[in-house]
């Protein structure tokens, strides 16, 4: 996830010959919290800004696990192209597509995540 020129979140899925990236529809104001979600079941892919859906598309492909690419938070690469100028807090990696982001932006930052189905890191 970065933002772009806008403010706006940019999450973008890429794999070996492919990418899909999503925009959120609002800019991002300073000295605010925000819970973003992003949620790919295999099919669809999407982008949730504090319980709200912002953004979805087509996958293309199924997510391969199997690999030694990294996840990045905040930058476009591993060189930190892109880099983000912020506090980010209580990130969470789920094996299985959640259906209930609406409840977990609810629940607030600080929330115990712990014993979520899924939860892998």
């Amino acid at each position: 996830m970065t933002l772009d020129s806008n403010r706006n979140v940019v999450f973008t899925r890429a794999d070996v010959g492919s990418s899909v990236s999503l925009i959120s529809n609002i800019a991002l104001a300073t000295q605010q919290w925000y819970h973003f979600a992003a949620v790919c079941d295999g099919l669809d892919i999407k982008l949730y800004v504090n319980g709200i859906l912002e953004d979805f598309a087509t996958a293309g492909q199924v997510i391969n696990s199997n690999n030694s690419n990294s996840i990045l938070f905040g930058a476009v690469d591993g060189a930190g192209l892109g880099a983000f100028s912020g506090s980010i807090d209580s990130v969470a990696l789920y094996n299985i597509a959640s259906s209930s982001v609406p409840t977990v932006f609810a629940e607030g930052p600080g929330a115990d995540r712990s014993s979520d189905s899924g939860i892998v890191a």
